[in-house]
Formats: structure tokens, sequence, C-alpha cells
């Protein structure tokens, strides 16, 4: 069923690419026809990653990963920024020959295939091809920054067991200073509740340096009332990655205060913290 589906699905995304609204970016931009958006992806797809990971939640792990090159965030502190960025990155995507590999993996010991990237919502048409050809009882994971668009969400439906999804900033002053992106928290908020009645879900939040109290709080309080019991991987392992020295307060890594309040906050309001 969802092979066949997924299969559908993959052809009606490519056509929506002709007026592209498959991120909150809204560009419209025709794609088919070489016209670009802020995500800067054309028609086609590449990946800069494809292999087993264990460094996601345990729950998770081995997981065949494989990342598309591009993102319609521009997040200064972006551990893949390179790659994340530019969509021209990588190696062109083939989706069979990936499902093929894929497929290996989980033979091999895999517990998962996880899509990412970047960002896999701007790919959308190549991530249904790749779901319409990988085992139908593999357990799939949407890894995503949840800054799509309901379009993008209606052809997403059933085609995931489990959303993965980033939860940045808490609100939208520093998600437009941090990665350039507007009314960031509406569209993150939708997305959530929408993968909460739709999937698994999984929520997670990276701490940064100086954000605790702006991000995390905001983030949290929310989670907690609208949320409840959703599953929460906090992550304290943030580093000055790519560009994140363009900000005075990310040029260092997090201080034992703020972790500690962090996690005091997340005990205090009750959430599902997850390795």
């Amino acid at each position: 069923m969802r092979p066949a589906l997924a299969g559908e699905r993959a052809h009606r995304a490519r056509a929506m690419l002709a007026d592209c609204r498959l991120c909150a970016h809204d560009c419209g931009v025709n794609r088919l026809a070489g016209e670009t958006g802020l995500c800067h992806a054309g028609a086609g797809t590449r990946f800069f990653s494809a292999q087993a990971e264990v460094s996601d939640e345990l729950e998770l792990i081995p997981t065949f990963a494989v990342a598309f090159s591009g993102c319609d965030l521009r997040c200064d502190f972006c551990i893949t920024g390179a790659e994340s960025w530019n969509s021209r990155a990588g190696l062109g995507f083939d989706a069979a020959a990936m499902a093929a590999r894929a497929k290996v993996a989980l033979e091999n010991g895999a517990r998962t295939i996880m899509v990412l990237g970047g960002e896999p919502t701007i790919h959308l048409p190549a991530a249904l091809e790749f779901v319409s050809l990988v085992p139908a009882t593999a357990r799939l994971i949407w890894k995503t920054n949840a800054h799509g668009t309901a379009p993008a969400r209606a052809l997403l439906d059933g085609m995931f067991d489990v959303w993965l999804a980033d939860f940045k900033f808490g609100n939208d002053d520093c998600a437009q200073r941090l990665a350039k992106v507007p009314n960031y928290v509406c569209v993150v908020r939708e997305n959530l509740l929408w993968a909460r009645e739709h999937s698994e879900l999984i929520v997670r939040h990276l701490l940064m340096p100086g954000h605790v109290e702006c991000c995390w709080r905001p983030v949290a309080e929310w989670l907690s009332e609208y949320l409840p019991g959703v599953k929460l991987n906090l992550r304290a392992g943030f580093w000055p990655a790519w560009q994140a020295r363009r900000h005075g307060e990310l040029q260092k890594s997090l201080s034992v205060k703020e972790v500690d309040a962090a996690f005091g906050l997340a005990h205090e309001l009750g959430l599902d913290l997850i390795p």
C-alpha cells in the first residue's frame, strides 16, 4: 500500500515544482523551468551522505541515513552548512540505486531508514520516489526542520512512521537573526501539531549558549502545554560550527550553568526526555 501510494504522490510532488510551495517561504518559483527560490534547489536532487549512522536517538539506530543537499533555512550554526546550504553539493540522486543500498543496510542490521538533509521537504518528489522503492515493512524516519507547508504535509501523510523534527528557536527574532527565516514559530508549531496526529513524533532542540531563556524556555513551555508526553531529545552538544562566529553569543560552548538550568526546566515541566 505505502509503496504504490508513494509512487503516485511522487508524480504529484514533481508537478508541484512548477509552482513550488513545499516550504513555508512559499516562493512559487518554477523549478521545472530552472527557476530557484530561497533554497536554491532546482528540479533535480543531489545527496551528500548515505550511510549507516549511530549518532541519532537510541530507539532509531542503527539507521541508514540519506542526506539530501540543500536547505530552506540558513542556520549560521549548522554543522553541515557547506552541504546543507548548497543544493548542488554531492552526487545526483538515483532513487532505485539508493533503495537497493537501503535494503542491503537493513539486511546488515539497520533498524530504520532515515531521510534528512539539508532539508528533505524541498526534495519531496525524490523522497517519495525513494519511499516507493524501499521495503514496505521498513521503519521510515522523516528528519525535518518542520518548516513545510500544508500541501507538503498532505503528500507526506502516511509515508513515514516517525517524524524527527527540530524546534530550533523559541521566538521569531532569534530565527530571523540566526537562520534568516520569518514567522518561524507559528510554522513549526503547526507542523508539530500535525505530525503528532499523523505519525509518531520526536522533537529535537539544540541548546545554544545565550539562548536558554529566549529559545529553550518558550519551546519547553509550549511542548508541555500543547504536546504533553511527546518524546524530546534535548541536545547539549553545541559547538560553534560553520558561520556561528558571526554571532557573539555563539562563539563559545554551553556553560554548565546553562545546561543544568535547561534540564532542570525540562524536569520541572515533566517533559519526556529521551537519549
